[in-house]
């Protein structure tokens, strides 16, 4: 039983608050990708008590929503919960930052005290880095070749069912696998995943756009779709574009 309790002790003791930020960095939303501003409106309200604000002091709706649209513009790379930390921080002298309002809450004093934060954040920001960089060189070579053979099997197959795109060319998808995996590293190979899904996401904003102003649509997007295979396929077609440049022979 007191093993029990002891244990129960540990689970419950709160974070420091230099890990409750690490974990706002790993894990948290940023507000500029806040579906719904609930978390935010109630991070801007506990802060209004933090700081001693009377409630016939509290920012109007009006004045409420500067803030909120001020935050999603300007502060968007830091979660909702980062404000409050950065305020607690502020009021226990942990940042230097003024935090005495005059009986307001305006944007320009909530950037006196984020500002004063984001030293102290980006320190450990830094930290996050650098153990993920650490964790990456902990990969042993067999796993770091298995994900880039996993890659190019995949850009393989995919080729298969796009090699009409090269007709009349001497490349051949059974050698593409062996081949490249010679002359691209696991970066570059993920880069080719990266360019591909961001043409698909610009085609498919035009595509869109055409459509919502009856405008004609492009000859390039008339057929075109927006799916998981089509993504891979484009990427499978960029590896063997990218070959062909390089004048890496494929066959």
């Amino acid at each position: 039983m007191e093993q029990r309790n002891q244990l129960a002790k540990t689970e419950s003791k709160p974070l420091k608050i230099g890990e409750q930020i690490k974990h706002e960095i790993v894990s948290g939303t940023p507000i500029r990708s806040l579906q719904n501003v609930e978390p935010l409106n109630q991070s801007l309200r506990r802060v209004f008590v933090l700081i001693g604000l009377r409630s016939e002091q509290f920012p109007t709706k009006e004045e409420t929503q500067v803030l909120v649209d001020f935050c999603r513009r300007r502060l968007g790379n830091y979660t909702a919960s980062e404000i409050v930390y950065a305020f607690e921080m502020a009021i226990i002298g942990q940042i230097k930052a003024d935090t005495e309002h005059f009986g307001q809450f305006t944007p320009k004093y909530l950037a006196s005290v984020l500002n004063a934060y984001t030293e102290y954040r980006n320190r450990i920001a830094r930290e996050v880095e650098e153990q993920k960089a650490n964790e990456r060189k902990k990969q042993s070579e067999e796993e770091i070749q298995a994900q880039i053979d996993a890659f190019l099997n995949e850009a393989k197959e995919l080729y298969k069912a796009s090699k009409g795109s090269f007709e009349g060319s001497k490349y051949h998808a059974n050698v593409l696998y062996d081949l490249l995996k010679e002359h691209y590293t696991r970066e570059k190979l993920i880069d080719f995943k990266q360019k591909a899904g961001a043409k698909m996401q610009a085609d498919k904003a035009e595509f869109k756009n055409c459509k919502r102003r009856y405008l004609p649509i492009p000859d390039y997007l008339k057929n075109a779709t927006f799916t998981q295979n089509e993504w891979r396929r484009q990427t499978a077609l960029l590896v063997v574009n990218d070959a062909i440049t390089k004048n890496i022979s494929i066959d």
